[in-house]
């Protein structure tokens, strides 16, 4: 890339590739992280039990974990 009054091509169009290609390869990244560390969490002794002690902690509901789990369901999101 050439800079300065000799420039043929406009920088930022370029930064903005660049920028788009980080951005999808961290989130790739962190979707393989997450599941990776999630499937290894749920295979621990009682791994799924504390699991969903924690959402229903967090949620204070049973409802809206059911609901979760139904929508899941529904959907076939594994």
């Amino acid at each position: 890339m050439v800079r300065g009054q000799e420039a043929k091509a406009h920088p930022y169009p370029f930064q903005i590739g660049v920028q788009t290609l980080e951005f999808m390869q961290g989130s790739l990244f962190y979707a393989s992280l997450v599941d990776i560390a999630s499937g290894e969490y749920v295979r621990q002794p009682d791994g799924m039990t504390n699991l969903e002690r924690i959402f229903m902690e967090k949620l204070d509901s049973t409802k809206a974990y059911d609901e979760a789990w139904g929508i899941l369901g529904k959907y076939k999101v594994s």
